[in-house]
Order: C-alpha cells, then structure tokens, then sequence
C-alpha cells in the first residue's frame, strides 16, 4: 500500500521535528557536558585550596602551642618562692584538705 503525497509530507515534517528535537537535545547535553567539566575543575581548584587552608591552620596550631608552652616555662621561672598565691595550683605537692 502507498501512501499519498499528503502522508508523505507529514511524515517529512515529523522527522524533520524529531530531527529538530535531537539536535536541541545534543546541543543542551553539549552544554551540560561544558558545564560538568567546569563545576569538576572548581570542585578541584576548591578541594587544594582547603588542603593549604587546613595545612596552614595545622601549622598555626603547633606553633601556638609552643608558644603556650614557652609561656607558661616563663610563668614558672617568673613565679616567687616566698609568695604561695602565685603557685599554679598543678603544681603544689602538699596538703590538699583545704583547697
């Protein structure tokens, strides 16, 4: 059975719509594909970013710890013998009853 002119035309006019349709498809996937690859790249830049971040504060954290350390030596060196209210309460021995 053959079709005639008018089925033909419309059949034309379909593919040529669904045609139409895939290649605003692949365009759109395209873009999605561009903008995949770019929001992976960002993803990366930020993940170094945090690793140096977190180094950089890892390195703050030592240094102020010695720093701490090195203080409170000084405070110990600095603290009179013959004046019990400046002993740092760790580091008295004694009678602890009244404390």
């Amino acid at each position: 059975m053959e079709r005639s002119d008018e089925s033909k035309q419309w059949l034309l006019k379909d593919q040529e719509r669904r045609l139409q349709h895939l290649d605003d498809w692949q365009k759109e996937y395209e873009q999605m594909n561009v903008t995949y690859s770019n929001l992976t790249k960002m993803v990366e830049e930020c993940m170094a970013e945090q690793k140096r971040v977190d180094d950089r504060m890892t390195n703050l954290r030592y240094k102020i710890g010695a720093e701490e350390r090195k203080v409170r030596e000084i405070n110990k060196m600095l603290r009179s013998k013959n004046d019990p209210s400046l002993y740092d309460p760790r580091d008295f021995t004694g009678d602890r009853s009244n404390i």
